[in-house]
């Protein structure tokens, strides 16, 4: 299953709070846990081993040069097929996820988000960090079967497979949102762009997003 959280943006989050955040979601794999944090942003993963299970598949995953990290949970279903296209280019892969595939395909589609969307057939939620562009994308499948939430605030986006681990690393506590209960109360549920919290979002399904670190 796996699970991750990050920050990006000039409210870096500190070590403590990224740990407490990611034992919220251990459930989500227990298997490893691995955190990077860094000057402008923070990711952290727990793993559930399923396709690779050597240290090659571990996350956060970076590629050779170190200027982009993922984080990924789901599955690629036609990663295989992605696999070849960049074998036929030169690339060198190390391991055997569809982390890999994909980290390594965001560069072959010339770190173009929706070149790279437009080729996934699966179910997944991820982030990219891009630290040469300065930009975190984020993105879910088209059928929103992985969870994301994200919260944004003056200067940074925080975000996280679960909301109780993204409550861990917010600077301040969310607030009760009266539309998401309302809603609940008429319709029996909590629309799926909602959350019960004014400032956590959940992002839509077929939906990807991006920030800026330097005009947030």
């Amino acid at each position: 299953m796996c699970g991750f959280l990050g920050q990006a943006g000039s409210e870096r989050i500190n070590e403590s709070s990224l740990i407490q955040g990611l034992a919220e979601i251990e459930h989500r794999g227990p298997d490893e846990t691995k955190y990077q944090i860094n000057k402008n942003w923070a990711l952290g993963f727990n793993r559930l081993r399923i396709l690779d299970l050597s240290s090659h598949g571990s996350q956060p995953m970076s590629n050779q040069n170190k200027d982009v990290n993922i984080t990924f949970n789901g599955e690629i279903y036609n990663f295989l097929d992605l696999r070849k296209d960049l074998e036929a280019s030169g690339y060198v892969l190390n391991g055997g996820s569809d982390t890999e595939v994909l980290l390594n395909y965001y560069n072959y589609v010339n770190r173009d988000i929706v070149s790279l969307l437009n080729k996934c057939n699966g179910m997944y939620a991820f982030s990219i960090i891009d630290t040469s562009k300065k930009k975190l994308f984020i993105a879910r499948d088209r059928l929103g079967v992985k969870p994301l939430f994200y919260s944004v605030t003056k200067n940074s986006i925080f975000f996280s497979s679960e909301i109780k681990a993204l409550k861990k690393i917010l600077p301040n506590l969310p607030t009760l949102s009266k539309e998401a209960v309302l809603a609940y109360l008429k319709l029996g549920f909590v629309p799926g762009w909602l959350s019960i919290y004014d400032e956590i979002k959940s992002l839509k399904p077929g939906s990807y997003g991006v920030f800026d670190f330097e005009t947030g």
